[in-house]
């Protein structure tokens, strides 16, 4: 005998098949495939009561990928509504960046602005790295991208971010004796252009 709960285990795995199936035919950019496989999945995830809003998110994603831009809105912001009452803000963050986009595609620039911003705060970032040694050879200094995740975690390392680059670094606030031109950013990805 087949026990309810794994039959509803059964529904939320497919469900998750056919929500990574849509990923996959919108990267493929086949949006009326992405469209359907999205939808049958957040049809079983509204049932089960699970995963909604990623359904949600990536309907809004390809509805913006095909010029739909109420529909994505509409997709959008129930997502981020859920995802605020979830208090899970680094996917917040994701839903928001959509919304903004979908207001600014239909011209609402004032509007999709604090989104945005909301966005950029909930995914506020910056590059840490520090490091202690001797005056008298290099010292490597790890650098990472950190996010801040919520309250209890703070900021965390930014996994997400694969396309970082470009990062100018200046040194500032010396003390004891070191002053301005007595140490210097040795780049490693680029020698001998960072002095």
């Amino acid at each position: 005998t087949i026990q309810p709960s794994e039959i509803m285990k059964v529904g939320i795995v497919l469900a998750l098949a056919r929500y990574f199936l849509g990923n996959i035919a919108f990267h493929e950019f086949r949006l009326d495939d992405a469209t359907a496989l999205h939808l049958q999945a957040l049809e079983v995830r509204r049932e089960k009561g699970t995963q909604v809003a990623a359904s949600l998110s990536a309907l809004g994603s390809v509805a913006l990928a095909l010029d739909n831009f109420p529909v994505s809105l509409g997709y959008l912001e129930e997502a981020r509504e859920l995802l605020a009452r979830e208090k899970s803000e680094a996917e917040e963050a994701y839903a928001l960046v959509g919304v903004g986009k979908a207001m600014g595609r239909l011209g609402d620039f004032a509007g999709a602005a604090p989104i945005l911003r909301r966005a950029l705060a909930l995914r506020e970032g910056s590059a840490v790295g520090t490091a202690v040694g001797s005056e008298r050879v290099n010292l490597p200094v790890l650098m990472r991208v950190e996010h801040y995740a919520n309250s209890t975690a703070g900021f965390v390392t930014n996994t997400n971010d694969t396309c970082t680059t470009g990062v100018s670094l200046a040194l500032s606030d010396y003390t004891e004796n070191l002053s301005a031109g007595e140490t210097c950013v040795l780049d490693s990805g680029s020698p001998g252009s960072s002095g």
